[in-house]
């Protein structure tokens, strides 16, 4: 592969515009983004808090157990405003997602066959304006999706090298599938699929199979402690709500119990919602040329991981009655892996697509894209 020129001064470009980002993001794009987590860290550091489905145990304390260790260190040193606080939680959360964009561009660069592929790879990785949105934001879905880039990454990597190195892989894959999982819990379709994916077409053992699993599954038994420590002195938990083990709650299972039969006063939209929702609020033009991409995919490599990732996941949330955009938000994250096979299949398999606009008119629509972007 020839490198890209100037790739470490992209990275720094790319690591700039994460850090504004999370400096400049305010608010919430959703409610829950502060109240189901922020609000769990404000009742462990002992102020009035007012957090989201304390009730139902739907949450897990995850990713507020590690903003309150955050907070606890900037207390230990004498930082006391809460908007200092919620600026540095962005920025970590920021830097995570940062750290997943890199990984991903060290290891995986050869899981493409063209050097356009891996250059618009690379540059869509790195410049694709929803990435540094999605992770400065304090949310479940920025951080499921940057422990997945990781796990993804450590996957697709794990290829030709030697057998006591892959199963390393393997196990570190788990793990970090294991805290996207915990992270958020739809991201479990996309896992579920991925595993899938590679006992069909990767023909990956059982046993290496197992060695994901044992990763994962010590991951959930982590967050089963961390949740005791979470819900302990909660008077408004209600401990009859949903499923329990050794009188503890368990969150993943209650979150899907109450969005299968408890969700219904949260909206009930048509089948077919996240087709105008994508059009018309992720950022027009450029969303019409996203669905075209991920439509391509789906259609012409169905055999592909990123079609098993993200069509089962659009499928089951279509069958939900409650729909949001941002629950497409983990499919819009995987944008730049579609965009790359996308164009290597093109390039290898229907090259005469490229006849029928010439060069100067393919690059012009490049760059009227890139400047939107």
């Amino acid at each position: 592969m020839n490198k890209i020129k100037n790739i470490n001064f992209y990275i720094i470009i790319c690591l700039l515009i994460h850090i504004i980002a999370s400096i400049f993001s305010y608010g919430a794009y959703n409610p829950d983004e502060h109240y189901c987590i922020l609000e769990y860290v404000n009742h462990k550091l002992n102020f009035e808090s007012d957090s989201c489905f304390s009730y139902f145990n739907l949450r897990s304390w995850f990713q507020p157990f590690i903003y309150f260790l955050l907070i606890k260190i900037l207390i230990f040193i004498n930082i006391f405003d809460p908007f200092d606080w919620s600026l540095i939680l962005r920025m970590f959360s920021s830097l995570l997602g940062f750290f997943s964009i890199l990984i991903i561009i060290k290891k995986n660069q050869n899981i493409f066959l063209t050097n356009s592929a891996k250059y618009f790879f690379t540059l869509t990785l790195l410049f694709f304006w929803f990435l540094p949105f999605l992770h400065a934001r304090t949310s479940g879905v920025n951080f499921s999706v940057s422990f997945l880039f990781i796990a993804i990454s450590l996957l697709l990597s794990s290829n030709n090298i030697d057998s006591n190195t892959k199963r390393k892989y393997l196990f570190l894959c788990g793990i970090f599938f294991g805290l996207s999982f915990i992270s958020r819990y739809q991201i479990g379709i996309m896992i579920f699929f991925c595993i899938t994916w590679l006992l069909i077409f990767k023909k990956n053992s059982i046993n290496e199979i197992i060695i994901i699993l044992i990763g994962l599954g010590t991951i959930i038994v982590l967050e089963f402690f961390i949740n005791i420590w979470g819900y302990s002195g909660y008077s408004s938990v209600n401990r009859m709500y949903g499923f329990q083990l050794f009188d503890q709650p368990l969150p993943y299972f209650n979150y899907l119990k109450f969005n299968l039969e408890d969700n219904a006063y949260m909206g009930n939209a048509h089948w077919w919602s996240y087709l105008p929702f994508t059009l018309n609020r992720f950022f027009p033009p450029l969303s019409i040329f996203v669905i075209f991409i991920f439509l391509y995919i789906w259609i012409f490599l169905p055999k592909n991981l990123i079609s098993w990732l993200t069509l089962p996941y659009l499928i089951i949330h279509i069958l939900i009655p409650h729909k949001e955009l941002r629950f497409m938000f983990p499919i819009f994250a995987f944008f730049p892996f579609a965009i790359s096979y996308a164009i290597d299949d093109i390039f290898i398999k229907k090259k005469y697509l490229f006849n029928i606009i010439n060069k100067t008119t393919i690059k012009r629509i490049f760059y009227f894209l890139f400047a939107l972007n």
